[in-house]
């Protein structure tokens, strides 16, 4: 307890009281909400102590304290002794004078710091007028950090409701508005996380009759992603059996939250989602995952295409035989085989899908097992020989349509066809060669076109 201060939560009232003595009312210093107060102007002494509020002074702010402190005069002694004599009153009261002074002295100390027996120290109040810090350790002030915390040739990190104008490419801007911390890219502000929330806010207006029961028919909610739901700001406790509200408040069935009873129009449901996966991470993702197909096929067309497949046993005693559930290639070096992270060679390669050790392992050895364990970079290589084939044979098709054009171009005139894409006259002095005939169609023009070459 303190000896020379008290602090008194305000209450409304107009007088209050405080247990230490003093020497002179000049020594009592009030404070309300942190102001000084005026003896005389703002209160006054109705005993030796008790002050009391005039009209219209009287703190009514209940989140503040009337703090009421001993301060006694330090300037200079209030005794003076002399070689006439020691009074007892004098003597009493030099010592009051010091003994008062020692107290509040203690008071201050206490009141502002403190050194816990942990050795660390505490401080109960503002520490003004602080420099600079120098030495890693040394305390910074705010001025110190919000200055640290704005733009330089190295990157910057803002903190503040609107994007930096000013920004390079790598500063980091927390919005003070939406609490989203995004980097500068090549192409603008990205998040700068890899994960992110979303907040749903709904009205009673939004839950719609849904049989028995009141449903959100907001899809785009995700329930399985549904972190807490709120209404009205209070949280609402999720049903631990489907469907029965006597165990909760609502209850999330396929991908709605449902209610048990209809809300009012005017009611604010908040709805929080779990953390998940950035939308640009999750779009990487999906495009790997769109490519999965494509390397399987090569893999399984190519053993060298890169692609293995890993698969973990933990082994018994005395284990020799180990079932897989991929295959791989007999006897083309197509599986590496590890017990306990060291490659292993004391093995047979039974059949595509076992393999079997010559000596018993222990119980729990880890095994691994890597099928078409080959440089990725093959897989590369695969996919480019593939497309040069791919133009290869194009650029020969094409070829062959040209001059397919050429061929047919240099005999108009000359050849007529009919209906049936059957050659039925040919007219004019040119000589044609026609090859490779197998037969002929009766009225075709031909008496019999024999597997020869016919001349004209």
């Amino acid at each position: 307890m303190a000896n020379s201060y008290v602090e008194i939560p305000v209450t409304g009232v107009d007088s209050y009281t405080f247990p230490f003595p003093y020497i002179e009312q000049s020594h009592i210093n009030v404070y309300a909400g942190g102001v000084l107060q005026t003896q005389g102007v703002h209160y006054t002494f109705t005993d030796s102590n008790t002050i009391e509020f005039s009209v219209g002074n009287a703190p009514t702010d209940t989140n503040t304290v009337i703090l009421i402190k001993r301060v006694t005069d330090a300037s200079g002694r209030l005794v003076t002794y002399s070689n006439t004599g020691l009074d007892a009153d004098d003597l009493n009261l030099g010592s009051k004078q010091n003994f008062f002074l020692a107290q509040e002295a203690i008071d201050v100390a206490e009141l502002n710091v403190t050194k816990g027996v942990d050795g660390i120290t505490s401080v109960n109040g503002r520490l003004t007028d602080v420099e600079d810090p120098i030495g890693l350790q040394d305390a910074a002030t705010k001025a110190y950090v919000v200055a640290q915390l704005a733009a330089s040739e190295d990157g910057g990190i803002y903190i503040q409701d609107q994007a930096p104008s000013d920004a390079s490419q790598g500063d980091l801007w927390v919005d003070t508005d939406t609490n989203v911390m995004s980097v500068l890219t090549p192409t603008g502000w990205a998040n700068g996380g890899t994960t992110e929330s979303t907040v749903y806010h709904s009205t009673g207006a939004d839950v719609i009759p849904f049989g028995l029961f009141f449903i959100i028919p907001d899809l785009a909610l995700g329930a399985a992603n549904i972190d807490q739901v709120f209404l009205n700001g209070v949280f609402l406790k999720e049903c631990t059996t489907t469907l029965d509200y006597t165990t909760g408040d609502w209850d999330r069935t396929s991908s709605v939250v449902t209610f048990e009873n209809a809300l009012a129009a005017d009611d604010v449901i908040t709805i929080t989602t779990y953390t998940r996966m950035s939308s640009i991470l999750q779009t990487a993702v999906m495009d790997l995952y769109s490519k999965l197909p494509t390397l399987l096929q090569a893999a399984s067309a190519n053993t060298g295409s890169g692609l293995t497949l890993k698969e973990t046993f933990v082994a018994t005693l005395d284990q020799t035989v180990f079932t897989l559930q991929n295959t791989y290639i007999l006897n083309a070096n197509n599986i590496a085989v590890y017990v306990n992270g060291v490659r292993q060679s004391e093995y047979i390669e039974t059949d595509a899908s076992t393999i079997t050790f010559t000596r018993n392992l222990r119980f729990g050895d880890e095994v691994e097992f890597f099928i078409n364990e080959f440089d990725a970079s093959v897989i590369e290589q695969t996919i480019v020989n593939q497309a040069e084939d791919a133009r290869d044979e194009a650029i020969a098709a094409k070829d062959e349509i040209n001059q397919s054009i050429i061929d047919v171009t240099d005999i108009r005139g000359v050849v007529s066809v009919n209906g049936d894409g059957n050659i039925s006259t040919i007219t004019g002095s040119a000589s044609v060669r026609i090859e490779g005939g197998t037969g002929h169609k009766p009225g075709s023009g031909f008496s019999d076109l024999a597997p020869s070459i016919l001349h004209y």
